[in-house]
């Protein structure tokens, strides 16, 4: 990932978006990031505006694209479970659907049918694990699955671990793609061929 840049606000807009972030070129509601796929420094995570972001189809949290244009869906475990536990309470169950097939401290298991229970935050698993895990292990799916749904982050957000709140910039929307934080995409062609796609992109002088 290139640094992160922070190019501009709610106020004003990032140099990179052509159409200046007017409610024509943003689309409305707002959504949420997973903030445990963003990197942290001093317990901060900044995400500049201009990243593409990337969900699987209905999920709830949006996520950082990589150039394989795929996503594990990684969280973690909020409480310790018990060897032999099938419920396992989670940062974020968004985008876990019945049948995934999860990966917990290198074993593999199954999430339920009506497995993902979003109001509580947990995952139910078909057997139990084979060994207790503590709080903050890693949850993932074992198999990554490509993202359906592509947006750019229209404003920057300056520590997602206070607020993941996000604005997506509608697609077609003139971009500038030059000034986007990622340029010039060294090993990440497919995001920019994705940018390409599905914005109206060209050079900023």
């Amino acid at each position: 990932m290139a640094r992160l840049e922070f190019s501009g606000t709610r106020d004003t807009a990032p140099r990179w978006m052509g159409d200046y972030g007017d409610r024509q070129s943003l689309l409305p509601g707002g959504v949420r990031v997973n903030k445990y796929k963003f990197a942290e420094s001093n317990s901060i995570r900044q995400i500049s505006s201009g990243v593409l972001l990337g969900r699987r189809a209905n999920a709830t949290h949006w996520e950082p694209v990589n150039n394989n244009l795929n996503t594990t869906l990684s969280t973690i475990l909020t409480a310790v479970v018990a060897s032999g536990g099938t419920v396992l309470p989670v940062a974020s169950t968004s985008g876990y659907r019945a049948g995934d097939v999860l990966s917990i401290a290198a074993a593999d298991y199954t999430i339920a049918s009506n497995g993902v229970n979003d109001l509580n935050s947990t995952l139910t698993i078909t057997a139990g694990l084979g060994a207790s895990a503590a709080s903050g292990v890693a949850v993932a799916l074992k198999t990554a699955v490509a993202h359906d749904d592509f947006y750019l982050l229209a404003y920057d957000i300056d520590d997602a671990n206070r607020n993941p709140d996000a604005t997506l910039y509608r697609h077609q929307a003139l971009v500038y793609y030059n000034y986007l934080p990622e340029y010039p995409f060294t090993g990440l062609a497919n995001v920019l061929t994705k940018i390409k796609e599905l914005y109206q992109t060209t050079q900023g002088g």
